[in-house]
């Protein structure tokens, strides 16, 4: 989590991260780097139970664990796209089957790991938390004054997130999400466009 989210999730009223061990440049030192940190943190705090949620490089540290005999959970579970391509996918396998309890948050994602033979009794469906997160800052988003800031009408816009390596990093493809974006608007005219978290602010590179 870079330093601009961690202010976002404090001012929320969370702690912000006791440890930020990982700067990897490539995804070989990165994932290097969590599995001997990982190990070096477990050593010390002698923890019996890990939690660990989605399907980030973060989230191999299960590996560890699992190796360590520490009880591994893991939140978000049973996602698949049944891509390889797509580095996450990789990782939730692996995540998965390195962990001992598993919480997915639909009945589809329960039934994916039942056909790759993860037993049942290891399966709890939990749903989203976040709804839970959603109602506990209920107040919060209902007399935010983002809308003031942004110049938007409630109803009148499309939010669109785009993160993924093989979205942002590739320009050619880049180029037509925009273009594609750009029909919605001109379809939508009365609609306003707004980005969230764009990876490394490459639309500069686009002239758009």
């Amino acid at each position: 989590m870079n330093a601009d989210w961690i202010e976002k999730v404090t001012t929320l009223g969370y702690s912000a991260p006791t440890l930020s061990a990982v700067r990897g440049e490539s995804p070989g030192d990165q994932i290097a780097q969590i599995l001997s940190k990982t190990e070096d943190i477990l050593i010390k705090e002698k923890p019996d139970k890990v939690l660990l949620l989605g399907d980030t490089n973060s989230s191999l540290s299960s590996i560890i664990a699992k190796r360590m005999g520490i009880t591994v959970y893991h939140m978000e579970a049973g996602n698949r796209c049944y891509d390889d391509r797509v580095p996450e996918e990789v990782n939730r396998r692996i995540i998965d089957h390195s962990s001992d309890i598993l919480m997915p948050y639909t009945e589809r994602s329960r039934q994916n790991l039942l056909r790759e033979g993860i037993a049942s009794q290891r399966i709890f469906v939990t749903g989203n938390p976040i709804l839970e997160v959603l109602k506990k800052h209920e107040t919060e988003i209902n007399t935010s004054p983002v809308f003031e800031q942004l110049g938007l009408q409630p109803d009148h816009y499309f939010l669109v997130t785009m993160h993924r390596a093989e979205n942002v990093d590739l320009v050619d493809r880049l180029r037509k999400l925009s273009a594609a974006l750009n029909l919605i608007q001109k379809e939508f005219d009365h609609l306003h466009l707004s980005f969230l978290a764009l990876k490394y602010n490459v639309f500069h590179h686009l002239n758009i």
